[in-house]
């Protein structure tokens, strides 16, 4: 449900070995955007 999007958007900032790759550097609010967005 969307009330799970800040959770899981906490969840995925500890999930390094993605973010390490990433170009950009993506904050706990980026993901929740974009979670948002994909809703």
């Amino acid at each position: 449900s969307q009330d799970a999007l800040a959770k899981m958007a906490s969840n995925a900032m500890v999930q390094q070995w993605l973010l390490v790759n990433n170009p950009r550097v993506v904050t706990e609010n980026d993901a929740l955007n974009i979670y948002k967005a994909a809703w």
